[in-house]
């Protein structure tokens, strides 16, 4: 499913593992907001993401479902080869994503709902949960932010 090819979704997109390494290697990430069709159509994204080849390797599936590796060779056009492998994607239990790193993560899917106070609020709401004494004041802070 992650050789598809030719994504002109961002839930295409998804399962298109050529389209998200153009997207990461001609706008330096892989953000949601990324996943636009035009950004996916963009002469940019498609070119780079037709010279992707994709490579089962029968180790990495013997190792699932304990890891889910992932390698990545980029070949550059005098022949250079950088590499890089994860055994494990960031944000598993095992390889957790930091207090920052979650709440850009927060911001950046909830800004297609959410203006900037709203995701304000309901950060600094998740923020004191571990001392508060219920959780009652959450459906509020929700509706506040959506209202």
């Amino acid at each position: 499913t992650c050789n598809r090819r030719g994504s002109r979704s961002p839930s295409e997109a998804a399962y298109d593992l050529p389209a998200i390494l153009a997207v990461v290697l001609v706008h330096g990430d892989a953000s949601f907001a990324r996943f636009t069709p035009e950004v996916l159509a963009s002469p940019e994204v498609t070119e780079l993401a037709n010279r992707v080849e994709v490579a089962e390797d029968p180790a990495f599936d013997a190792a699932f479902p304990e890891r889910s590796p992932s390698a990545v060779d980029l070949t550059t056009r005098d022949g250079v080869v950088h590499s890089h492998r994860r055994d494990l994607p960031r944000g598993e239990p095992e390889e957790p994503l930091d207090a920052s790193e979650i709440e850009a993560k927060f911001h950046a899917l909830a800004s297609a709902t959410l203006d900037a106070s709203a995701r304000r609020r309901v950060v600094e709401f998740v923020a004191g949960l571990a001392s508060a004494p219920d959780l009652r004041a959450l459906p509020g802070v929700l509706a506040g932010a959506r209202g």
